[in-house]
This record gives C-alpha cells, sequence and structure tokens, in this order.
C-alpha cells in the first residue's frame, strides 16, 4: 500500500511540474475588437520564479511596450486566473491536454468575452519590426521612450493616441524606412516611459456625486507640456526639422510643436487626429475641455475622485483657434465604421458622425494649405484598416515637401 500511495504521490508531483512548467512563457490571441473590423491580438507572458510565485503581464492591441501586470495569479492544476485591476479586466483558462492552448474567457468592457491563446511557434510567434529602444528625459524624473525604426532620409516622429504607446506603429514603420528616418515616441504616463503624477483638480460638485473640473495647472499631460517633450527628444536626437505624425489625441501634440516650433517642423501628417483638440473653429462639437468647456464626471456613492493619466490628458486639451503655417497632411476617417450597433446605440453614432462631417466641411475653407483626405468607413485606426491608402497618400505629400 505505501509504495501504491508513494507512486501516486511522485505521479502528482511530475502532473503538476509539467503544468506548470507548460502553462510558463508566452501565449497569443485574438478577440473581435468592440468597435472596428479587424481582431484585438492579446499576449500573455506568465513566469513562475524560484520562489513558486505566479505572475502574468498582458499586452493588448500589438502594443506590446505596454504591459500590465496583473495583481494576482492563482493556478490549481490545469486552470489558471489572474486580475489585471489596471485595465479592469481578468482572465481565466484551462491549459489543453497537449499543452499548446489555452481556453477561457476574459473580461473585457464587463462582458466575458471567450478567449483562447496558443503557444506561437517560431513561425507564428508575432513579432514588432527590428528597432532601438532608448530612454529620452524631457524634464525632471520624467523619461520617454523613443523607438528607432532606422532607414535614411527626412527624419520621421510617430506620435500614438491616448493610452498608446509608439510600437502601435511597428508595421507602419517598417514600410516607411524604405524612404525615411522613423522614430516613435511613447508619452508619458504611457508603456514603458514615466508616469508623473496628476495634480489635484480644481473641482466643485454641481450634482449628487457629480463633479465639474477645470483645466489642470502645471499638468505634465498638457498638449503644450508634451508638445515640448517632443521639441526635447528632437534636441536629444540632433534632430533640427522633422515631419511629425500623430494618431487621435496626438493631433494636438502636432499642432502645439507647429504653432509655436514652426521651424523645427517640415510637416504634418495627422492619422484621424485633426478633431477639435487639434483645430477648433470655435464651435463646440465633442469634448473639448477648457476654462469655458469644463468636464464634468460622475462617481459611484463612496468613492473618491481621483484622476488618471487619460483623465488628464483630457483636461490638458488646448483650443488651437489658429492652424500653424506648415505644410500638412489630414487624413479623416468619416463617418467612422463601428459594426454590430443598434437602436439607439446607432442613431446617437449615426449623429455624432454627422456632426463631424459637418465639421470638416466647416474647417476645410480655414485651412486652405491643408490637404485633406477622406476614407469613409475606415477605422479609427486608419493604417490598419486603409494601408495602401494611408501610405499612398503620405508618400504623395512627403515627396512634396522642400527639401
Amino acid at each position: 500500500m505505501r509504495a501504491v500511495s508513494y507512486l501516486s504521490a511522485l505521479t502528482a508531483l511530475v502532473t503538476t511540474t509539467a503544468v506548470a512548467q507548460a502553462l510558463q512563457g508566452t501565449w497569443q490571441g485574438s478577440i473581435p475588437h468592440p468597435t472596428e473590423h479587424f481582431d484585438r491580438p492579446y499576449v500573455f507572458e506568465i513566469t513562475k520564479d524560484a520562489s513558486n510565485h505566479w505572475a502574468a503581464g498582458v499586452s493588448i492591441d500589438k502594443d506590446w511596450g505596454a504591459i500590465w501586470k496583473a495583481d494576482s495569479v492563482t493556478v490549481s492544476g490545469r486552470n489558471i486566473k489572474f486580475i489585471v485591476s489596471s485595465i479592469g479586466s481578468s482572465y481565466a483558462g484551462q491549459l489543453s491536454n497537449d499543452g499548446n492552448s489555452m481556453r477561457g474567457v476574459w473580461l473585457l468592457n464587463g462582458q466575458l468575452v471567450p478567449l483562447t491563446m496558443q503557444r506561437p511557434t517560431p513561425p507564428t510567434l508575432w513579432r514588432e519590426t527590428p528597432h532601438k529602444t532608448t530612454f529620452v528625459t524631457v524634464q525632471k524624473n520624467v523619461e520617454l521612450e523613443v523607438l528607432d525604426w532606422g532607414g535614411s532620409g527626412r527624419p520621421m516622429v510617430m506620435l500614438p493616441g491616448a493610452g498608446l504607446t509608439a510600437h502601435l506603429f511597428s508595421q507602419l514603420a517598417a514600410k516607411l524606412t524604405l524612404h525615411y528616418h522613423v522614430y516613435g515616441i511613447t508619452p508619458p504616463g504611457f508603456g514603458a516611459s514615466s508616469v508623473p503624477p496628476v495634480p489635484k483638480p480644481v473641482s466643485r460638485v454641481v450634482a449628487p456625486n457629480t463633479y465639474e473640473l477645470k483645466p489642470l495647472r502645471a499638468d505634465p499631460y498638457g498638449a503644450d507640456r508634451i508638445g515640448d517633450d517632443v521639441i526635447e527628444v528632437l534636441n536629444t536626437l540632433h534632430i533640427d526639422r522633422a515631419v511629425l505624425v500623430g494618431h487621435s489625441i496626438a493631433g494636438e501634440y502636432l499642432t502645439s510643436v507647429a504653432s509655436r516650433y514652426p521651424q523645427r517642423v517640415a510637416g504634418l501628417i495627422y492619422l484621424d487626429a485633426l478633431a477639435e483638440f487639434a483645430f477648433s473653429d470655435g464651435q463646440r462639437y465633442d469634448a473639448l475641455f477648457t476654462n469655458s468647456h469644463p468636464m464634468r464626471v460622475r462617481l459611484q456613492p463612496g468613492k473618491t475622485l481621483h484622476l488618471t493619466p487619460n483623465d488628464a490628458l483630457l483636461l490638458g486639451m488646448h483650443e488651437y483657434r489658429h492652424f500653424p503655417s506648415v505644410p500638412a497632411l489630414a487624413i479623416f476617417a468619416l463617418p467612422h465604421h463601428i459594426p454590430g450597433l443598434s437602436g439607439r446605440a446607432l442613431i446617437d453614432f449615426n449623429a455624432s458622425e454627422q456632426r463631424a462631417v459637418d465639421r470638416m466641411e466647416r474647417i476645410k475653407p480655414l485651412l486652405p494649405t491643408v490637404r485633406i483626405v477622406d476614407l469613409p468607413n475606415a477605422d479609427h485606426m486608419v493604417w490598419e484598416s486603409n494601408e495602401a491608402d494611408v501610405l499612398r497618400e503620405m508618400n504623395a505629400f512627403l515627396a512634396k515637401l522642400p527639401q
């Protein structure tokens, strides 16, 4: 009997060890993007240290520079669960018998979504395009991650939208290095860049559990502050004049830099980024937060007001009424393609898109030096949904810039 018990215990130990080894390493999978018509890729990095402590990291949207760490990881047999509170998500999955896949569910926007992760092989492993990474000090205790994809020719610096990192442009950058030297900057607060503390907001209660916020003073996430950070990176890299490329809210960084330092800019490329925060015709359309248009937030009863870097970005918007006299290309995705909407959500979305289209028609006469291209039914990440169109327009625009 003792021999049988010993053999059972040994078998269980070997099985547990094998499962632990199979769980560790890189896993990748994808789910349909909730608002765009491409899949959202996920990468899990699961490790176990010498003290038998499990850890997990999550990368989302091909954004390998931003790895969100799990707060807790629980492993029981072939089952693994972990919580990533920083992005409000969690995963619960089960390892397959062959150890090559995990079938589970991912908490996304409050809903459980099926997510099967695969153990990648060398040919299937998602890879970024080759680049060098450096860190540039732009202000006291603040370093920004700077990617250098190489290439020869005119320097080009790419800036991602809110919550994203420069790694987002990896595939696009690889196609641009044939003719340009391409860099990317991860803004403060995200990815591997520093996360400056968010100043305490000036607020007042306007209704039960509802606060009205004013723009932050000395905001490390303000448009002009990040514009100055971009200039510091250009100085460090010894770039005299650059083509700046911005996506989404990064459009305001382009306008900020070109408005105040036009001699440092050869051209501007707005990738679905010339919204109201990048140029305002004085008519409020969307979410421009200024002293005259304060931001309002609602909190659950008992919750205290706490601002994230994303909140600070919104409060740091600047109303640019005068477009800089710099050559510019603006690629719009209007109306955007968002599948799966119905009922009231579809009505509200269509109304919002129509307001954006109307705004674009209003600002065209105000921007005679800007090449405006509209790609209807494209995604917000327009270089992914309409890569050929974007590359064609970028190359045509850049070819006409003075050397």
